[in-house]
């Protein structure tokens, strides 16, 4: 099954994982909405992830459940989610939410771990060290959609 999974904010991250394939054949990346209004943002913002969708041809969508925000990318996060549900329904995909907590709960075994636990946590994985040390840098967020697309807790 190909797992499609987003980390949302003013910078986003993406994840196609396929539980059939090794790590080193899985894709991921990332993308900012840049400056403008939320409607320009969001225009930008959907081009992307209807590539990314055609692209990859998932079976099923995960993303980061947000239910508050704060800072700059906050007033982005509702209308990303939203964005990416409605392409999920338009394509018949089944599309969940997956709260931060447990997500690192599955990443860690702590529900409260940060960012350095997270990375350390994806170097232990089979596969991930050789993986990502062809990455010159991979984001916070890469490092969620990661995990929020290997997690399968919603399917």
């Amino acid at each position: 099954m190909r797992i499609l999974s987003f980390d949302f904010g003013r910078r986003w991250a993406w994840c196609s994982a396929d539980d059939e394939k090794p790590v080193s054949e899985w894709a991921w990346g990332r993308g900012d909405c840049g400056a403008g209004g939320l409607g320009e943002r969001m225009s930008r913002f959907k081009e992307e992830v209807v590539e990314i969708f055609v692209r990859e041809r998932p079976d099923a969508i995960a993303y980061e459940e947000v239910l508050s925000a704060r800072g700059r990318g906050a007033s982005l996060i509702l209308p990303q989610t939203g964005l990416v549900a409605v392409e999920a329904q338009n394509l018949g995909l089944f599309c969940a939410g997956i709260n931060a907590t447990s997500l690192k709960k599955f990443a860690t075994g702590r529900g409260n771990a940060d960012k350095p636990d997270m990375l350390a946590s994806l170097l232990k994985r089979e596969g991930w060290r050789e993986v990502l040390e062809d990455k010159i840098l991979v984001t916070n967020d890469e490092i969620d959609a990661i995990f929020y697309a290997s997690s399968r807790s919603p399917y």
